[in-house]
């Protein structure tokens, strides 16, 4: 409904999203283990997060998977 003061004030101590914090716990999660789908590793990383945030905070999710032998991409998004 409103915005963020870190919007507005475009200060560290004012946003309550650590954005490294987020990284290096998705990188500790997920990178020795195997993912078949890009869609299952997009909703693991989906929960992940929700998990990590305060209630009531809204993100997007966004994966693409660049296609090697064709043109084009594939991308998966979850939000809340």
């Amino acid at each position: 409904d409103t915005l963020p003061k870190a919007v507005i004030s475009d200060e560290l101590q004012d946003t309550p999203i650590c954005y490294q914090k987020i990284e290096l716990m998705l990188r500790k999660e997920i990178e020795d283990k195997e993912f078949k789908l890009m869609e299952y590793l997009g909703y693991c990383c989906f929960q992940l997060v929700k998990e990590a945030l305060p209630k009531g905070i809204g993100f997007k999710i966004s994966l693409t998977k660049f296609l090697r032998d064709t043109e084009g991409s594939r991308t998966v998004e979850f939000f809340n």
